[in-house]
C-alpha cells in the first residue's frame, strides 16, 4: 500500500494538468499513487490524466466534493492530499511533509502556503510571502487556514472529521471549514516554507485585489460561523471561463 494518496479533482484542466502530474510524479520522496478524478470533463484531461496518475476515476456530477468524495473513497494511503491540476509541487514538497509526520506521530494534517507562477512578476514576487504572513497571523490567533492543495492529513483523521461534504458545506473555503473539524481530531501544524506555485487565473480574471478580499471574508466568516454568500461551484466557474 503507498503511504501518501494525492488525489487530484479535475474538470476540464487539459491546459495545466499536464505540468501539475508531472511535478507530482517528480517527487523525491516515493512512496505514493497519484489519483485523477475527471469530473465531467469534455477535452483530453482524462486523456493527459491516465499519461502519469496511477488512477483515473470518473465522477460525472460536476462538483469538488463529489469529485473529493469518489478520490477519497478509492484511496489506499495512511495520508491523502486534495492536489490541484493547476498547482505545481516542488520535488522535496512530499518529502519534508513526510519528515513532520515522523517526527510527531500525533500530527493530523500538514499544511503550507502557495505563490503564483502565472501572474505579472510583482504579484508572483510577493504572492508567496504575502499568503504565508497571513497563515502565520492566523495560526498565532489559534486557527488553522490550510488550503485545500497545500494540506496533507491523516486519511482516518479526516473521516473521523466527516470529510468533504457536499451536505456539510457547499460553500467558498470549504476547506478552512474541514481544518476546524480536523483541529478536533489532533494536531495540524503549518509549514511555512513548503509552498507550491498555483495559478492566479482567477485573480487575473475578476481582480488581484477583489479576489483576495473575498478570500479572506469567506474564511473570516467561517470562523465566525457565518453563512457564505456565495457556493464554491459558483466560484469554481471562473478558473474554467478562460
Amino acid at each position: 500500500m503507498p503511504e501518501y494518496s494525492l488525489i487530484v479533482l479535475a474538470h476540464n484542466e487539459e491546459k495545466l494538468i499536464e505540468e501539475a502530474l508531472k511535478s507530482m510524479r517528480a517527487q523525491a520522496y516515493k512512496d505514493y499513487e497519484i489519483i485523477v478524478v475527471d469530473n465531467n470533463s469534455t477535452d483530453k484531461t482524462g486523456e493527459i490524466a491516465k499519461r502519469h496518475a496511477d488512477k483515473v476515476l470518473s465522477e460525472k456530477k460536476i462538483s469538488y466534493m463529489n469529485a473529493a468524495v469518489t478520490g477519497a473513497r478509492a484511496a489506499k494511503g495512511k495520508y491523502i492530499a486534495f492536489c490541484d491540476a493547476d498547482t505545481h509541487y516542488p520535488k522535496n514538497w512530499l518529502l519534508e511533509i513526510n519528515r513532520e509526520f515522523a517526527r510527531n506521530r500525533k500530527l493530523v494534517a500538514v499544511y503550507g502556503p502557495a505563490g503564483f507562477f502565472d501572474h505579472n512578476p510583482f504579484y508572483n514576487a510577493i504572492s508567496g510571502p504575502s499568503h504565508t504572513i497571513f497563515l502565520s497571523l492566523a495560526r498565532l490567533f489559534g486557527q488553522h487556514v490550510a488550503p485545500s492543495f497545500n494540506t496533507v492529513m491523516k486519511k482516518e483523521a479526516y473521516e473521523k472529521a466527516g470529510g468533504y461534504d457536499p451536505e456539510r458545506y457547499p460553500f467558498v473555503a470549504f476547506d478552512v471549514e474541514l481544518a476546524k473539524r480536523l483541529k478536533k481530531t489532533g494536531k495540524m501544524k503549518l509549514k511555512p516554507f513548503n509552498h507550491v506555485n498555483t495559478s492566479a487565473r482567477r485573480f487575473r480574471k475578476h481582480g488581484t485585489m477583489a479576489t483576495a478580499l473575498m478570500l479572506m471574508e469567506a474564511v473570516f466568516k467561517v470562523f465566525l460561523n457565518s453563512r457564505q454568500r456565495v457556493s464554491y461551484e459558483e466560484y469554481n466557474r471562473i478558473k474554467t471561463e478562460q
